[in-house]
């Protein structure tokens, strides 16, 4: 028979182990990350989203980006992998045009984005990384890739849609970024770029 004190150890042991995992893990994604002048008019047109709502959490200027593959909780020793997909991926910057604006539909309010004319380099490229990621053994969700720079999530009552003027955006590199909570949402840190 095993004492009360050895179960409430072993369960003790397994909250801790639960809690290294937790911080040894890192939550991740692949984006292209763009300049100020394209922040500028992706904020803008967020900005005009904003005006014609109710509620909503607008995402942060410096925070917009093209998602390309989303990783979520990571352990810190696939980093190493990860960096070398990236090194072997042989990306050269090409241009995005940006020409809508559109929305995923949710119970609790729309995720409202910007898309992309359809783009082969952009359709290659993201598919080459998915194909070099599973080979690396990473986990990746299976689901179509839509790309588009989300802009808000949970808004509320669009009286007026902003119509888009047609922009080309550059995508000047591929970065690994980390997503980590803090006490005002998540603040976004770009660990390597290539």
């Amino acid at each position: 028979m095993v004492s009360y004190s050895v179960l409430a150890g072993a369960r003790r042991w397994s909250h801790f182990a639960d809690f290294v995992s937790r911080i040894m893990c890192m939550r991740l994604f692949i984006a292209v990350l763009f300049d100020g002048s394209v922040l500028d008019r992706c904020a803008a047109l967020r900005d005009r989203l904003h005006d014609a709502s109710r509620g909503g959490s607008f995402v942060e200027r410096d925070k917009l980006h093209l998602t390309l593959e989303f990783l979520g909780e990571c352990p810190q020793s696939s980093l190493a992998r990860l960096t070398s997909v990236l090194d072997d991926l042989d990306f050269s910057p090409f241009d995005i045009r940006i020409s809508s604006i559109g929305r995923f539909r949710r119970k609790d309010g729309d995720i409202w984005w910007l898309g992309t004319d359809h783009s082969d380099r952009l359709e290659s490229l993201q598919q080459r990384l998915h194909s070099m990621l599973l080979d690396a053994g990473i986990r990746l969700e299976d689901r179509p890739y839509r790309p588009h720079i989300t802009l808000a999530r949970r808004v509320q009552c669009i009286a007026d849609v902003p119509q888009v003027t047609p922009f080309c955006a550059r995508a000047g590199n591929v970065s690994l970024v980390e997503s980590v909570r803090t006490g005002h949402g998540f603040e976004y840190r770009p660990l390597y770029s290539v």
